[in-house]
């Protein structure tokens, strides 16, 4: 804000746009993630400057040099002390417009001070592509629900896989989980006054509940003593899902059969060679039934099998999808009735409502699990 070299190049400033009657408007008509203008005025420079997210996260000006040597030497930092990696967040909005061009209207029906009011000139995603390795799949996240079905689910795993460049061999063996995925643990509904994230809080209180994350952000629930053990003091910066006193990381260890069992029995099982060698292909067994099959030559073949409808649904002449002579449960969904070592008969297998399975041989099973 006070010029001095070389940091008053790091952030992006631009001067006002003169409006009517001599008054102060934004460079361009540009709409931040968290809703309202990206502009931001300081009245100490008298410019303005450009956060693509909150106004308290200016945008850092890459165009720079002196910026760009910085942040080398930030990354040789880290890696000099060994890190394997880095995470990149938000990498399309690295870089902008070097015209600082308005953008045109959306065809989307939101407020005109929504984010996807205009259509985004976005251009960082092809230049970025080859350059990471373990991109996220928010495609599971944008576009699949509760009411997803087979064959959505099985669609968007087939563009996943084949529009990644063939040398992405690390989307096939990098799992990616979010905070409590691994015991279960669900969204707590929060209201408008409990609200924190800056995407919520700034869509106000009749579209708060489209844009917060706040729901999934919620203590990690470790065990049923104060705040779920994620901290001493009853008041966290969010609250407590009020589920935590059944359902927390220290109660599903003892569980015969616990969200947490599951993901460490799925954690081994995604280190054998069929999992970070094998091939893939998905398979609609039935309207309410996809199939992912792993295989490879000379390994026992693997299948996860998902049931989208409530009902139980039965799969005829199982030999089909994985010839093998003793299926055997791996592991299954925590209500699904059936446990590891189970085995299933090839020419009827009743799949309960609602679950997923993975099967293969008796001989991986017995391998993975000593105990089976």
């Amino acid at each position: 804000m006070k010029g001095i070299l070389p940091y008053d190049d790091y952030y992006i400033w631009k001067d006002a746009k003169v409006g009517p009657n001599g008054t102060k408007l934004p460079p361009n008509n540009w709409l931040s993630f968290f809703t309202n203008s990206t502009w931001e005025w300081n009245e100490e420079r008298g410019q303005y400057y450009y956060h693509n997210y909150a106004s308290s996260q200016p945008d850092l000006n890459y165009r720079s040099p002196k910026l760009r040597q910085e942040m080398q030497n930030v990354l040789k930092f880290w890696l000099d002390r060994g890190i394997d990696g880095f995470r990149v967040d938000a990498i399309t909005h690295l870089i902008e417009d070097k015209e600082w061009r308005n953008e045109p209207r959306s065809n989307q029906n939101v407020p005109p001070n929504d984010y996807n009011y205009l259509e985004q000139l976005e251009f960082m995603a092809k230049i970025l592509r080859r350059a990471l390795q373990n991109p996220f799949n928010f495609g599971f996240v944008y576009h699949l629900n509760n009411d997803s079905t087979a064959l959505g689910v099985g669609t968007s795993v087939e563009n996943w896989i084949q529009n990644m460049p063939k040398d992405f061999d690390d989307v096939y063996r990098t799992t990616i989980i979010y905070n409590g995925d691994e015991i279960g643990m669900v969204n707590r509904f929060s209201s408008y006054k409990e609200t924190v994230d800056p995407a919520g809080c700034n869509a106000g209180p009749e579209r708060y509940q489209l844009k917060s994350r706040d729901p999934e952000r919620t203590p990690y629930q470790w065990d049923d003593t104060v705040s779920a053990g994620f901290s001493t003091n009853p008041k966290t910066w969010l609250p407590v899902h009020d589920n935590y006193k059944s359902l927390n990381l220290a109660a599903q260890k003892n569980e015969e059969v616990s969200h947490f069992k599951v993901f460490k029995a799925l954690s081994k099982l995604k280190k054998l060679p069929i999992m970070t060698k094998g091939y893939y292909k998905t398979l609609l067994i039935k309207d309410n039934v996809l199939a992912i099959v792993r295989y490879y030559p000379g390994q026992d073949t693997v299948v996860l099998f998902i049931n989208f409808s409530d009902q139980d649904e039965v799969i005829i002449d199982l030999w089909v999808i994985n010839p093998t002579e003793e299926t055997t449960v791996v592991v299954a969904s925590v209500k699904s009735g059936l446990k590891t070592g189970d085995l299933i008969s090839a020419k009827k297998f009743v799949i309960p409502g609602s679950a997923s399975v993975i099967t293969s041989s008796r001989k991986l099973v017995s391998s993975l699990f000593s105990t089976v």
